[in-house]
């Protein structure tokens, strides 16, 4: 749908435009973006773009665009290691990342617009937090934290109390300055990471609790019915209500198992699906309908092939 004739119909709205946004993907690798920066140049260079990128890619011609229109630039950067940048990001060149973030710094300190790293805390990279923020303090910029929920592997929040009791302690004997307005920020959006470390803390305490003494999960049917005790401890739902909302959660399910069968990878899908949180299944599939289900299923826990 997105073509050269999806670019003429902006035509009417480019003159009026006063800010754009181009997220998902790398932005700086679509073509229709590009496409349509430059018909913005054409129409409307007064328009300002921002741009979410992974800071791997700065060509020559997305250079020549820069100066032309004006850019405000959020860089995602995995690792400010290049050991673990290479271990999570694979086949990146981190040497290239660092050379381009201080690029885009500087390009947009001098047309005055907003620069900030966003980063996605995860197991994988949890303990250089400190240094993100004396890293972007040095950039005299705002970092903001993502949150990943998965794949869970790589989640904090489906570590167990203990692990996230640790890192809890060892993230909070750090001493941040707050000399700056940059500073004051980012020891904020460190506190707050803090805070919500403590709450998954509390949610897997909780969830620890209330597993002790009872039988373990092997399969769907056994997960399931801790479920529905979950559901009867946990929340004020009435019985019959409670019976309905089972047989819902229970058929969507097994609709992620029947899709995943016809591939032959029911079994690896089970154990995906009784690993999830309780919490996470009884607020959320009620609310989407089963074949969605399935996709954010193969989009964010299992890719299984359409």
């Amino acid at each position: 749908a997105y073509d050269s004739a999806f670019v003429d119909q902006l035509e009417e709205f480019i003159p009026y435009l006063e800010n754009s946004h181009f997220l998902g993907g790398e932005p700086f690798m679509i073509p229709i973006y590009i496409d349509i920066w430059e018909r913005m140049i054409q129409l409307n260079p007064k328009i300002r773009i921002s741009v979410q990128t992974n800071g791997t890619i700065l060509t020559q011609r997305i250079k020549s665009l820069m100066e032309k229109i004006t850019f405000e630039i959020a860089v995602s950067i995995d690792s400010i290691f290049e050991e673990n940048y290479q271990l999570i990001r694979k086949n990146g060149n981190f040497n290239v990342l660092i050379e381009n973030i201080r690029y885009f710094r500087n390009y947009c300190r001098e047309r005055g617009t907003n620069f900030h790293i966003s980063y996605c805390p995860m197991v994988q990279n949890w303990e250089e937090l400190p240094e993100v923020i004396s890293f972007a303090n040095e950039l005299d910029c705002a970092v903001f934290f993502n949150t990943v929920s998965f794949p869970q592997e790589c989640a904090l929040s489906f570590l167990p109390s203990e692990t996230l009791g640790k890192i809890i302690q060892y993230l909070s004997d750090i001493q941040l300055p707050e000399n700056t307005r940059i500073e004051t920020q980012n020891k904020k959006a460190y506190s707050d990471l803090l805070q919500q470390l403590k709450h998954w803390f509390e949610q897997a305490r909780e969830k620890e609790d209330f597993a002790k003494d009872r039988p373990r999960i092997d399969d769907l049917n056994s997960y399931l019915a801790q479920l529905e005790d979950y559901i009867t401890e946990k929340t004020p739902t009435p019985a019959d209500q409670r019976t309905a909302l089972m047989r819902d959660i229970a058929s969507k399910l097994q609709h992620i198992l029947s899709v995943a069968r016809t591939h032959g990878m029911e079994k690896t899908a089970e154990n995906h699906l009784i690993g999830i949180d309780f919490k996470i299944i009884y607020e959320s599939v009620p609310a989407v309908e089963a074949e969605h289900l399935v996709t954010l299923f193969r989009s964010f826990i299992m890719p299984i092939p359409e």
